[in-house]
């Protein structure tokens, strides 16, 4: 009888193995942490933990007490020369753990992100995709371990070495969901949010993220911010999103750091936000992040915060496009495609946009059937463009909806019809957050054709929303809705705001307009640096009235630049130079922003540099700005005034676009009879001849580096003498 119901239960598991649960709790305390470790070190698309910190961690885990989880002891087989993880060494030590050894859940993990995954993903081009769904399956179905299960779930839900099905993938993320594996639960957040498998529900995806996010998953802080960036189920909230992907980049989450720098860069033009950016895309760049690497290209193509360098600039796409990032050869292919460039070359362009489109980068596509569809530098073929439009929107990339819904509007190349454009712009815009396909609703109402009645309130709307979602021309007509006083009431501050945001996303025209509220004298307390900012990128970009209207603020606008950026530089050094000799050279003065060190001299010692004023003036053949400054000791007491002066020559070089700021900028010796000039083309300083005044060891000159030009003119007064 005993046997008789033990053959039963048997049967009943094997004929209904949905009954039994797949995975419990993990309850070894050391693994679990070692996951956290491993999901941040190994896992991620790109990890930016190492050094002392890393190994801490591994040795932690190593020792861990009642009982430790020993393979962490063994993490130099996949510390690389830099200090930290090379994923292919950690995948082949754990790949013989999970295959050929102790068959343990966890090495099964990391031998399945190993063989199936690229940068943090499934991928039917990684080793072994097969293998490494098979690896996750042992893990969940024999070790019942959940996160073995909620793993297995992402590669049925990319269809990556097993068959694409939704249903499967929603039923493993819970089981190792209901197992306690934070990944699992935010997975399933992750299916409620783009409605695959489930009924959409944007506020279970959001209290998913929250909850993965609380326990350390950087993931889910970085999906979490998303909604609040684009305001998806939630309202929209730029400083809540920063401070999401901040928390993440903490983390160690590249993803989280990349995100981060783009929308600090994209929300403010401060240059020490530049910096920042900058930095950070350097460090995830050198890490092999090809995105980072494309946006250090960025830089140096635009400038501003280092020197335009459009070689370099090129060299980093070409980099980054060489290593399968589309986004990078669309923008060379962009380039090429741009008669004005010095690198056009069309038939090259093309093939590199069909490259980027191949690459699965939606923009790719999109531009790349606009060719086709036109016949421009490519034989015409519009069954193959609308193909593509069509495709890019069915894999849901609101830019394709956007595109087809276009196509209807316009009735050239297939019938027109209003209604079905109207579709595609609302799938795009409400079902994928697509800013185009938004503001091309928005600007249909705002226009009040093409089908629809004109109707402000709609044209809000659909316009706040693309400019939440990055598009350009929404941003613009929302400036215009403030700045001419529609339906929303006249706002001229936040159409300032709403215009330098389209101005950064690329529309020249609210460049245009954001400067010339301020040059209006609409906007209270701004300066003629902030109208320069926006007024130089419409100017660069060959917009005649944007370059006339800069002329006659221009030269006060650079000067306040110069001024604003004075103490920026944290690393200014000044040394002796005799008679363009190295002999008897030294180092006497460091300045560090607004503290300066005096390393000889009779001001020996650390002083403190403030700005005190600026003035203008207009002489006969000249305009002249001066800006003043003190330098004071620790309690406060001034030492030194200096006077700092720039002079625009307008008779002899009547544009001051061109002219300024000239080569050199100087400032009064002590006595106030003669004068030291910095040069701008060598970084020297020097001064008029007269015997009576000397630098510091009687140098004939100064040299500098990394100094701005006060910093350097303040450097070599505070050095100098003057015998009476």
């Amino acid at each position: 009888m005993r046997i008789h119901i033990f053959v039963m239960a048997v049967i009943t598991l094997l004929c209904c193995p949905s009954s039994a649960k797949a995975a419990w709790p993990d309850n070894f305390e050391a693994r679990i942490e070692a996951l956290k470790l491993y999901r941040t070190d190994l896992a991620s698309s790109i990890s930016l933990l190492g050094g002392e910190e890393r190994v801490r961690r591994y040795q932690r885990i190593c020792s861990y007490k009642p009982k430790p989880y020993f393979p962490a002891c063994e993490h130099a087989e996949w510390t690389g020369s830099d200090g930290r993880s090379v994923a292919e060494m950690a995948g082949n030590f754990y790949t013989m753990r999970c295959r050929k050894g102790y068959r343990e859940q966890l090495s099964c993990l990391v031998s399945g992100w190993a063989n199936g995954f690229i940068a943090g993903n499934p991928s039917k081009n990684a080793v072994d995709p097969v293998g490494a769904a098979n690896d996750f399956r042992y893990a969940c179905e024999k070790r019942k371990y959940g996160p073995g299960c909620a793993y297995l779930g992402d590669m049925y839900a990319a269809g990556v070495g097993v068959p694409q099905d939704f249903a499967k993938a929603k039923s493993l993320y819970k089981e190792g969901c209901d197992a306690k594996d934070s990944y699992g639960c935010y997975r399933v957040g992750r299916l409620y949010r783009d409605g695959l498998g489930v009924t959409r529900d944007l506020d279970k995806a959001r209290e998913l993220f929250e909850a993965g996010c609380e326990q350390e998953y950087s993931q889910a802080c970085n999906d979490l911010a998303e909604l609040y960036k684009k305001g998806i189920g939630v309202k929209a909230d730029e400083q809540k999103a920063l401070s999401l992907y901040e928390t993440s980049c903490k983390l160690y989450s590249g993803e989280g750091c990349y995100q981060l720098a783009r929308m600090q860069y994209m929300q403010t033009k401060e240059r020490s936000s530049a910096g920042v950016a900058f930095a950070f895309f350097s460090n995830l760049c050198e890490r092999g992040d090809l995105r980072s690497c494309y946006e250090v290209g960025v830089f140096h193509e635009k400038g501003g915060l280092i020197p335009v360098d459009v070689e370099r600039a090129v060299k980093y796409y070409k980099e980054s496009c060489s290593g399968d990032y589309a986004k990078a050869c669309t923008h060379l292919s962009l380039m090429m495609l741009e008669k004005k460039n010095t690198y056009f070359e069309p038939n090259k362009g093309i093939g590199l946009l069909e490259k980027g489109c191949e690459g699965s980068d939606p923009e790719a596509c999109v531009v790349f059937a606009r060719y086709l569809e036109t016949g421009m530098y490519i034989k015409e073929d519009i069954d193959r463009a609308i193909k593509l439009y069509s495709s890019t929107c069915e894999n849901r990339q609101g830019i394709g909806c956007q595109a087809m819904g276009r196509l209807y509007d316009e009735g050239n190349v297939v019938e027109q019809d209003f209604a079905k454009a109207r579709n595609y712009y609302l799938k795009g815009c409400e079902e994928l957050y697509d800013g185009s396909s938004c503001g091309a609703l928005g600007t249909k109402y705002y226009q009040g054709k093409k089908g629809v009645i004109k109707n402000s309130k709609e044209a809000l709307f659909y316009l706040q929303k693309g400019c939440t979602l990055g598009h350009d021309r929404s941003c613009s007509y929302l400036g215009d809705f403030y700045a001419k006083g529609v339906i929303v009431g006249n706002d001229d501050l936040a159409a300032l705001k709403l215009y330098e945001k389209a101005c950064r996303i690329n529309d020249i025209e609210a460049c245009y307009k954001a400067g010339m509220l301020i040059v209006e004298d609409r906007i209270p307390n701004a300066d003629y640096l902030q109208a320069w900012d926006n007024l130089k990128i419409a100017c660069r970009a060959d917009m005649e009235i944007a370059c006339d209207a800069s002329k006659p603020i221009v030269y006060q606008a650079r000067f306040e630049g110069i001024v604003k950026n004075a103490l920026e530089s944290n690393k200014c050094e000044i040394w002796t130079r005799f008679n363009n000799t190295q002999k008897d050279s030294k180092t006497v003065v460091k300045i560090n922003r607004d503290t300066i060190s005096v390393l000889e001299g009779d001001r020996k010692g650390t002083w403190k540099i403030k700005a005190s004023g600026m003035e203008y003036k207009t002489e006969t053949s000249k305009k002249v700005a001066a800006s003043t400054w003190s330098v004071s000791d620790e309690e406060g007491k001034e030492i030194l005034a200096l006077e700092h002066h720039e002079n625009w020559l307008f008779q002899r070089f009547p544009d001051p676009i061109l002219s300024f700021p000239p080569i050199e900028s100087f400032s009064r010796e002590q006595d106030q009879n003669r004068s030291l000039f910095f040069s701008r083309e060598n970084e020297t300083i020097k001064r008029e001849s007269d015997s009576r005044c000397s630098f510091v060891g009687r140098a004939s000159e100064l040299g500098s580096e990394h100094c701005t030009e006060v910093q350097a003119l303040l450097g070599a007064q505070m050095i100098s003498s003057c015998r009476k």
